[in-house]
C-alpha cells in the first residue's frame, strides 16, 4: 500500500514519517525529547498515520464500488447494443468491423463471427464509402458525433441515417455507428415528392380548405382555372371568389348543403374566372376526417366549359336530326300531294281549250313550282334529301355564282370576289351555287347597305388553321378548298353559333325562309366537308366552307348527251305506287308521251312474279317509300340490272338507296322531267 503523509522533520533532520513507518514496521527507534520539539507527540503522530490509513481504507472502498458500478454500467450497455432495436457496428479508424449487434445483422443479413474482422466499406455503395472515409478523417475530440445517410449494398440497397460516434481515443476500434433503416422512409418521401409535383402538374384545380373552408393551399391549375393565386385566397372562402350574378342559387344552396353534411358532392357550377368571364365548373368535394373529427375539405375542378359547350352541340344536332325526320316526314307527304296537283296541271294545260283558262293554269303552275322550291329547301335543310346536282367544275361554279350574284346585288351591298387561280374541284354544281347564294344572302342581310361583303377561295394547306370555331370538321385532306364569305355586321355572340344553323332561326330582320344557314349544314354534312365560324361583337362574321381538294379528272365532265339516244318506239311501263292518285297521274303523263303503263298498288305482288316483269315490260317505274316490308330499292335489288328502272321518292334517307341514286326522280315532277329521266335511264341501259 502506498501511502502519503505529510513531511514532519526533526532538528536532527530524520524524518517522522520514517521513523513512524519504522515503528509501524516493528523497527526498534529511540525517542528523545528531541522528537517533541516538532510540536507533536509521538502518540499524536500515530493518531494521524491511523486516520491516514482509515481514509485510505474508504477510498478504498469507494473505489471497488466505482469498479463495480462500471462493471454493471458495461453490462447494462452491452445489454443496450445487443438488443437494441436500431443496427449498431463497431469499428476501427481503417473500416475493419469489431462487433455489431442482432439487429445489424438481421438487417444486413450477417452472421457476426464471419463478418468480424472485414471491413465495412465492402457493404457500401461507392459513394457512401467515400462519404465514411472523409468523416472518419475530419471527426476529433471537439467533434465526436456527425449525422450521415449511407447506403448499403447488401443484402439489397438499403438507405440507412446513421449516427457516427468517436467514443475512445484509446481504444483500438473507438468508432460506433447507430443507424435507422430509412429505406421505407426515402420512398414515402420520394412519392410524397412524385404526389406533389402529380397534383402541381395536373390539369385539375386542386384546393384544400379547413373545416371553416378557408382555403389552405392550392396547386397551379386552380390558378389557371379560375386566375386567382395561393396568395389572393389563402384564409378566404372561395365562394365570394368564385360565384356571382348567374350562379344557380339552387346548385350553390346544394353544395352547402352537402358540405354541412360532410357529404362528399360531385357538382357542375357556373363560376367566374378573376377577370370576370363565366366558366362551367365540375367541381368534387369530399370531407377528410380523423375518426370523427373535420380535419380538411378537399376540392377537384375541372373546367369544362368546352366539353359542356360540345355537348350542347351534340343535343342540338340530335335536336336538328329529329326536326329533320319531321320536316322529311311531312314533306314526302306534301311532295306526293303536289306531285298530283302537278300532273293534273299538267294533264289539263295539255288539253285546254279555253284561252280564258290558260292563265289560270299558269299562275297554278307558279305556285306549285313555289311549293315545290320551298319542300326542296326543307328537305335539304334536314339533312333528308340524297339528291346530288349534276357534277362539275368549281370554277364554272363560282363564274355562275358570280354572275348571278351581280345580277342580285345592284343595289345593295357590294361583293368582292378572290378567287386563286387553278381551281380544278369536282363539285355539286347547283347545291354548291345554293350555298354560297345563301351565305351571301346571310351577310347581306346582317350587313349595312355601305358595308362590303368578301368572298374567298383559296387553298389551304390545313385545316382551320386560324383555329375558328368548328361548327363541322371536314375529311381529313393533305390540302383543302376554303370558300369563306365575310360581312362587316353586327356579329354574333359565342353562345349563338350553332343555333343559328337551325331551321327558321334567322338573326336578321330581313323577311326570308329561315332555311338559308340550315341548307348549308345540311350539304356541308351530305359531303362530309368542314363548316367553321369566328365572330367578333361589333366587328363581323366569317363563315368557311372547307372541301378536301381532290383534283378534277377531265373525264368526269364529260356529259351524256353525246350517247342519249331518243326514245321513238312505245315502252311497256310498270309504274308501283301506293297512292292510287300518283299511280294514276304517273299513268296519264307517261300515256301523253305514247307509252303503255301498267299500274300496280302492292310491290309484294311484283316481287314475287319478278321473272314475270322481266319478260312483260321494257322499264319499271317505282316508289321508294311504301307501307310493308318491301321498298322500291328492294325490287330494283331483285331486278340485278335485268331491266331499266326508275326510284321516285318524296325523300331519301335510307343508305339502301345509295347504290341507286342515279335513277331517282325526286317528286314533284313534271311530264318533261319525267320523260327526260325515262330516256336518259333507257339510254344508260343500252349503253351497258
Amino acid at each position: 500500500m502506498s501511502l502519503t503523509l505529510k513531511r514532519y522533520e526533526n532538528k536532527s533532520g530524520e524524518s517522522l514519517k520514517v521513523r513512524a513507518l519504522r515503528l509501524l514496521d516493528g523497527a526498534s527507534a529511540d525517542l528523545n525529547e528531541d522528537a517533541l520539539t516538532v510540536g507533536k507527540s509521538v502518540d499524536e503522530i500515530l493518531e494521524d498515520i491511523r486516520l491516514y490509513h482509515a481514509e485510505l481504507e474508504i477510498q478504498n472502498n469507494e473505489l471497488e464500488s466505482a469498479l463495480q458500478n462500471i462493471e454493471q454500467q458495461k453490462h447494462h450497455y452491452q445489454r443496450l447494443f445487443n438488443t437494441s432495436p436500431f443496427p449498431m457496428i463497431v469499428f476501427d479508424k481503417h473500416g475493419v468491423i469489431d462487433e455489431l449487434n442482432e439487429a445489424a445483422m438481421v438487417h444486413l443479413k450477417l452472421h457476426y463471427p464471419t463478418q468480424r474482422k472485414k471491413s465495412l466499406y465492402q457493404m457500401l455503395s461507392p459513394d457512401s464509402g467515400t462519404t465514411l472515409s472523409a468523416l472518419l478523417t475530419g471527426i476529433s475530440d471537439t467533434v465526436q458525433t456527425q449525422e450521415v445517410e449511407l447506403e448499403f449494398k447488401r443484402p439489397k440497397t438499403t438507405q440507412f441515417e446513421c449516427v457516427l460516434t468517436l467514443y475512445s481515443d484509446e481504444d483500438k476500434s473507438p468508432y460506433l455507428l447507430i443507424m435507422r433503416d430509412i429505406t421505407s422512409l426515402k420512398q414515402l418521401t420520394l412519392q410524397n415528392e412524385l404526389l406533389l409535383k402529380a397534383v402541381s402538374a395536373t390539369t385539375a384545380g386542386i384546393v384544400i380548405t379547413d373545416p371553416q373552408r378557408r382555403v389552405i393551399w392550392c396547386n397551379p391549375a386552380f390558378n389557371r382555372i379560375s386566375g386567382y393565386s395561393l396568395e389572393d385566397v389563402k384564409g378566404h372562402s372561395l365562394k365570394g371568389f368564385l360565384q356571382g350574378e348567374k350562379t344557380d342559387p339552387e346548385t350553390s344552396l346544394k353544395l352547402k348543403n352537402a358540405l354541412d353534411g360532410l357529404e362528399t358532392i360531385d357538382i357542375e357550377i357556373l363560376n367566374y374566372h378573376k377577370n370576370g368571364k363565366v366558366y362551367w365548373n365540375n367541381l368534387v368535394i369530399s370531407p377528410i376526417l380523423e375518426g370523427n373529427e373535420l380535419r380538411y375539405f378537399i376540392g377537384i375542378q375541372h373546367d369544362i366549359t368546352e366539353k359542356k359547350a360540345l355537348l350542347d352541340a351534340k343535343i342540338k344536332m340530335q335536336h336538328w336530326d329529329t326536326i329533320g325526320q319531321i320536316t322529311a316526314g311531312i314533306s314526302h307527304d306534301f311532295n306526293n300531294i303536289l306531285g298530283i296537283i302537278s300532273g293534273y296541271q299538267e294533264l289539263i294545260a295539255s288539253i285546254n281549250t279555253q284561252p280564258e283558262l290558260a292563265s289560270h293554269l299558269d299562275k297554278l303552275k307558279s305556285g306549285i313550282d313555289r311549293a315545290s322550291s320551298l319542300v326542296s329547301k326543307l328537305l335539304k335543310s334536314s339533312q333528308m334529301s340524297q339528291e346530288g346536282g349534276p357534277l362539275g367544275s368549281l370554277k364554272e361554279a363560282i363564274e355562275d355564282t358570280q354572275s348571278l350574284v351581280a345580277e342580285f346585288f345592284k343595289s345593295s351591298n357590294r361583293v368582292q370576289w378572290s378567287v386563286e387561280a387553278g381551281l380544278d374541284q369536282l363539285v355539286s354544281t347547283t347545291d354548291l351555287q345554293d350555298v354560297l347564294l345563301n351565305l351571301i344572302i346571310n351577310a347581306r342581310n346582317a350587313s349595312a347597305d355601305d358595308n362590303d361583303i368578301r368572298v374567298k377561295v383559296q387553298y389551304q394547306s390545313q385545316f382551320n388553321d386560324d383555329k375558328h370555331f368548328a361548327v363541322i370538321e371536314p375529311t381529313y385532306a393533305e390540302n383543302y378548298i376554303m370558300i369563306s364569305v365575310s360581312d362587316g355586321g353586327c356579329g354574333i355572340a359565342k353562345d349563338k353559333f350553332l343555333s343559328i344553323f337551325e331551321p327558321f332561326n334567322s338573326q336578321s330582320k330581313q323577311q326570308g325562309s329561315g332555311l338559308g344557314l340550315a341548307t348549308v349544314l345540311a350539304f356541308t354534312k351530305q359531303h362530309s366537308y368542314g363548316l367553321t365560324i369566328k365572330s367578333t361583337l361589333g366587328v363581323g362574321t366569317i363563315l368557311s366552307l372547307w372541301m378536301p381538294h381532290m383534283p378534277c379528272p377531265p373525264d368526269r365532265l364529260d356529259t351524256l348527251s353525246k350517247e342519249q339516244i331518243v326514245m321513238k318506239d312505245s315502252l311497256r311501263i310498270a309504274v308501283v305506287d301506293d297512292e292510287a292518285d300518283i299511280a294514276d297521274i304517273t299513268q296519264k303523263l307517261l300515256e301523253l308521251c305514247g307509252h303503255r303503263v301498267t299500274i300496280f298498288n302492292a310491290p309484294e305482288v311484283l316481287l314475287e312474279s319478278i321473272d314475270d316483269v322481266l319478260k312483260s315490260f321494257d322499264l319499271l317505274i317505282t316508289d321508294e317509300l311504301m307501307p310493308g316490308k318491301v321498298k322500291g330499292h328492294n325490287l330494283l335489288k331483285a331486278l340485278d340490272n335485268r331491266l331499266p328502272a326508275i326510284l321516285m321518292s318524296g325523300y331519301s334517307e335510307s343508305k339502301d338507296v345509295e347504290p341507286y341514286k342515279n335513277l331517282i326522280l325526286h317528286k314533284p315532277f313534271t311530264r318533261n322531267q319525267l320523260e327526260e329521266k325515262v330516256t336518259e335511264v333507257m339510254s344508260n341501259f343500252k349503253l351497258k
